[in-house]
Protein backbone atom coordinates (compact mmCIF):
# COMPACT_ATOMS: atom_id res chain seq x y z
CA UNK A 1 0.00 0.00 0.00
CA UNK A 2 2.81 2.46 1.17
CA UNK A 3 4.55 1.68 -2.36
CA UNK A 4 1.51 2.89 -4.61
CA UNK A 5 1.22 6.17 -2.38
CA UNK A 6 4.67 7.12 -3.01
CA UNK A 7 4.36 6.73 -6.77
CA UNK A 8 1.57 9.13 -6.85
CA UNK A 9 1.82 12.66 -6.87
CA UNK A 10 1.62 14.53 -3.19
CA UNK A 11 -0.86 16.73 -4.28
CA UNK A 12 -3.57 13.97 -4.44
CA UNK A 13 -2.99 12.76 -0.94
CA UNK A 14 -3.89 16.35 0.75
CA UNK A 15 -6.14 15.31 3.98
CA UNK A 16 -9.10 17.16 3.63
CA UNK A 17 -9.85 19.92 6.44
CA UNK A 18 -12.62 21.52 7.72
CA UNK A 19 -12.11 24.19 5.33
CA UNK A 20 -12.00 21.99 2.33
CA UNK A 21 -15.31 19.88 2.95
CA UNK A 22 -19.00 21.26 1.55
CA UNK A 23 -20.96 22.98 3.80
CA UNK A 24 -23.88 20.80 5.96
CA UNK A 25 -26.90 20.93 3.80
CA UNK A 26 -28.64 21.65 7.39
CA UNK A 27 -26.69 24.15 9.62
CA UNK A 28 -29.20 24.65 12.19
CA UNK A 29 -30.33 21.27 14.01
CA UNK A 30 -34.18 19.88 12.24
CA UNK A 31 -37.20 21.22 13.68
CA UNK A 32 -40.32 19.02 14.81
CA UNK A 33 -43.27 18.96 13.36
CA UNK A 34 -46.31 20.75 14.28
CA UNK A 35 -47.97 17.88 16.04
CA UNK A 36 -44.74 17.12 17.58
CA UNK A 37 -43.85 20.76 18.98
CA UNK A 38 -47.68 21.16 19.83
CA UNK A 39 -47.16 17.82 21.90
CA UNK A 40 -43.95 18.96 23.49
CA UNK A 41 -45.89 22.03 24.53
CA UNK A 42 -48.45 20.39 26.30
CA UNK A 43 -46.14 18.31 28.32
CA UNK A 44 -44.57 21.28 29.36
CA UNK A 45 -47.40 23.10 30.34
CA UNK A 46 -48.81 19.41 32.28
CA UNK A 47 -45.18 19.70 33.86
CA UNK A 48 -45.07 22.89 35.59
CA UNK A 49 -48.98 22.73 36.37
CA UNK A 50 -48.06 19.35 38.74
CA UNK A 51 -44.90 21.73 39.92
CA UNK A 52 -47.29 24.68 41.01
CA UNK A 53 -49.75 21.85 42.50
CA UNK A 54 -47.35 20.37 44.40
CA UNK A 55 -45.46 23.38 45.90
CA UNK A 56 -48.99 24.65 47.00
CA UNK A 57 -49.15 21.58 48.47
CA UNK A 58 -45.81 21.26 50.32
CA UNK A 59 -46.64 24.90 51.68
CA UNK A 60 -50.09 23.60 53.11
CA UNK A 61 -48.22 20.53 54.44
CA UNK A 62 -45.63 22.99 56.43
CA UNK A 63 -47.96 25.38 57.79
CA UNK A 64 -50.17 22.18 59.01
CA UNK A 65 -47.15 20.81 60.76
CA UNK A 66 -46.32 24.48 62.26
CA UNK A 67 -49.76 24.87 63.54
CA UNK A 68 -49.38 21.16 65.01
CA UNK A 69 -46.24 22.25 66.45
CA UNK A 70 -47.45 25.82 68.07
CA UNK A 71 -50.85 24.64 69.41
CA UNK A 72 -48.85 21.47 71.24
CA UNK A 73 -46.18 24.02 72.97
CA UNK A 74 -49.24 26.95 73.69
CA UNK A 75 -50.65 23.34 75.48
CA UNK A 76 -48.21 22.93 77.63
CA UNK A 77 -48.79 26.42 78.70
CA UNK A 78 -52.21 25.77 78.98
CA UNK A 79 -52.94 28.42 76.54
CA UNK A 80 -55.37 27.32 73.40
CA UNK A 81 -53.41 28.02 70.15
CA UNK A 82 -56.47 30.27 68.52
CA UNK A 83 -55.96 32.81 72.23
CA UNK A 84 -51.73 32.52 71.51
CA UNK A 85 -52.55 33.98 67.96
CA UNK A 86 -55.22 35.96 68.82
CA UNK A 87 -53.15 37.47 72.04
CA UNK A 88 -50.02 38.31 69.88
CA UNK A 89 -51.87 39.59 67.44
CA UNK A 90 -53.83 41.62 69.72
CA UNK A 91 -49.76 42.68 71.20
CA UNK A 92 -48.99 43.67 67.84
CA UNK A 93 -46.14 41.13 68.35
CA UNK A 94 -45.98 39.80 64.04
CA UNK A 95 -44.33 36.38 64.12
CA UNK A 96 -45.52 34.30 61.35
CA UNK A 97 -46.38 30.39 61.98
CA UNK A 98 -42.90 29.73 61.08
CA UNK A 99 -41.15 31.44 63.48
CA UNK A 100 -43.21 30.63 66.47
CA UNK A 101 -42.84 26.51 65.76
CA UNK A 102 -39.04 26.87 65.53
CA UNK A 103 -39.17 29.41 68.96
CA UNK A 104 -41.46 26.25 70.74
CA UNK A 105 -38.92 23.83 69.70
CA UNK A 106 -35.55 25.86 70.11
CA UNK A 107 -36.24 28.38 72.54
CA UNK A 108 -38.85 27.38 75.68
CA UNK A 109 -38.46 29.92 77.73
CA UNK A 110 -38.96 32.62 74.40
CA UNK A 111 -41.83 30.71 74.05
CA UNK A 112 -43.12 30.68 77.39
CA UNK A 113 -42.73 34.53 77.56
CA UNK A 114 -45.00 34.89 74.65
CA UNK A 115 -47.31 32.35 75.49
CA UNK A 116 -47.66 34.93 78.58
CA UNK A 117 -48.05 38.00 76.76
CA UNK A 118 -50.94 36.17 74.65
CA UNK A 119 -52.54 35.27 78.25
CA UNK A 120 -52.20 38.69 79.32
CA UNK A 121 -53.66 40.15 76.25
CA UNK A 122 -56.73 38.10 76.60
CA UNK A 123 -57.18 38.28 79.64
CA UNK A 124 -57.37 42.22 80.12
CA UNK A 125 -59.46 41.75 76.95
CA UNK A 126 -62.17 39.31 78.60
CA UNK A 127 -61.08 36.96 76.34
CA UNK A 128 -60.97 34.03 78.90
CA UNK A 129 -59.60 33.33 82.49
CA UNK A 130 -57.04 30.37 83.63
CA UNK A 131 -56.51 29.22 87.21
CA UNK A 132 -52.87 30.43 87.22
CA UNK A 133 -50.52 31.83 84.61
CA UNK A 134 -49.25 29.92 81.78
CA UNK A 135 -46.34 27.68 82.54
CA UNK A 136 -45.38 28.76 86.12
CA UNK A 137 -44.59 25.53 87.89
CA UNK A 138 -43.57 23.54 84.98
CA UNK A 139 -40.57 26.47 83.10
CA UNK A 140 -39.62 26.77 87.51
CA UNK A 141 -39.49 23.25 87.96
CA UNK A 142 -37.18 22.85 84.61
CA UNK A 143 -34.74 25.71 86.01
CA UNK A 144 -34.14 23.98 88.88
CA UNK A 145 -33.36 20.93 86.96
CA UNK A 146 -36.46 18.78 88.11
CA UNK A 147 -38.31 17.07 85.04
CA UNK A 148 -42.19 17.64 85.35
CA UNK A 149 -44.46 14.59 84.01
CA UNK A 150 -46.21 16.96 81.44
CA UNK A 151 -42.80 17.21 79.74
CA UNK A 152 -42.20 13.81 79.54
CA UNK A 153 -44.90 13.17 77.18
Amino acid sequence: FQSESLNCPPSRHRVPTLHSLPPPAHSSPPQPSPTMRSHVLRIRMRAMARATISAKLRKRDYRKLWIQRIGAASRRYDVPYNRLIYGLASQQIELNRKILSELAITEPYSFRGLAYLAYDANRTAGGFRLMRAPGDEQVDNLAEGEQSDRHME
